[in-house]
């Protein structure tokens, strides 16, 4: 009779622990898929993205030198929409957005009006001067990006190789020149705002390359920074770093 009860006894702890082995099993492959479904493609829809990057102008104007100081700066938000069924989405998707970009150009001169609109005047030895210290373009633009992107599955740290295709509008919101001019002795800031002689419409392709959140995007407009026949020919691209989520 002990041996039959010492037994049951036994099979029943087997049994018990067997379960719990079973059920903690069950709840470690539970929190795995959970860990590696938050790695999936399409996992990231809504996307925030800081831009910083060199402005430069290709141009014909022999007495105009940009300088590398030219900056851009600017924020986009996108919605990514993968390609393919929710559950398992494709590498491929397609990404529009809406931001704002800050472009400044740094120069040798001023842009002044004439009878034919905006013409430019170069300051002689600009570097080596002291009556303008500084002197900029700049232009806001409400920038509308879409992109075809690609994704990599993301490896064990996480990060993807990213690259993506795409073409962007941007509609001038201001536009204005900067000078800092020595007045008398003293250095002073001048603002001349509303260049009605520049483009509304800056557009043209972009092509985009990352790891993880870096990426490196170029951009060249196939429109001039001034209306046709209402400056000079100059033609903006660009080179930026892109810090991104997607």
């Amino acid at each position: 009779m002990y041996i039959v009860r010492s037994t049951t006894i036994l099979a029943f702890s087997i049994l018990l622990v067997g379960t719990s082995s079973l059920y903690a099993q069950s709840d470690l492959d539970a929190n795995v898929t959970k860990s590696l479904s938050g790695e999936e493609i399409g996992s990231n829809a809504d996307q925030f993205v800081l831009r910083l990057g060199f402005n430069r102008l290709s141009h014909n104007e022999n007495s105009f030198t940009p300088y590398w100081s030219s900056l851009e700066v600017g924020y986009d938000f996108f919605l990514d929409m993968p390609f393919g069924p929710e559950m398992s989405p494709s590498k491929f998707s397609l990404a529009i957005g809406g931001g704002v970009q800050w472009n400044n150009y740094f120069h040798n001169g001023r842009f002044v009006h004439d009878s034919t609109g905006l013409a430019f005047q170069e300051t002689a030895d600009f570097r080596n001067q002291d009556s303008v210290r500084r002197s900029k373009l700049g232009v806001t633009y409400f920038n509308i990006p879409i992109e075809l992107r690609f994704r990599s599955q993301p490896k064990g740290n996480g990060l993807a190789f990213k690259w993506a295709l795409g073409w962007q509008a941007g509609f001038k919101i201001r536009s204005h020149q900067k000078e800092v001019r020595n007045e008398n002795g003293n250095y002073q800031v001048f603002r001349t705002n509303r260049y009605r002689d520049l483009n509304f419409l800056r557009t043209g392709p972009t092509a985009r390359i990352g790891i993880g959140a870096l990426n490196i995007q170029g951009f060249y407009s196939l429109t001039g920074l001034f209306k046709k026949d209402r400056g000079p020919s100059m033609t903006p691209w660009s080179v930026s770093l892109f810090i991104s989520a997607f």
